[in-house]
């Protein structure tokens, strides 16, 4: 699939809303898993939610909020 897929896909994902804040924790999941499985710790089709996904996830956070 192309990556013009994906991104429509990820202008279209839905996202809890506060008033004006956007609450992004499911765009930061995603891109944590996402570059979990470029750097190769995806060893098998199993995505489980350790530290390692979670540090991820924290510092890409951290960065958007």
């Amino acid at each position: 699939m192309a990556l013009d897929y994906y991104l429509g896909k990820f202008q279209k994902l839905r996202v809890d809303k506060r008033g004006d804040h956007e609450r992004l924790h499911k765009p930061c999941m995603l891109l944590a898993v996402i570059g979990l499985a470029e750097t190769g710790r995806l060893q098998e089709n199993k995505i489980r939610f350790g530290e390692p996904l979670l540090d991820r996830y924290y510092s890409i956070f951290v960065k958007l909020v």
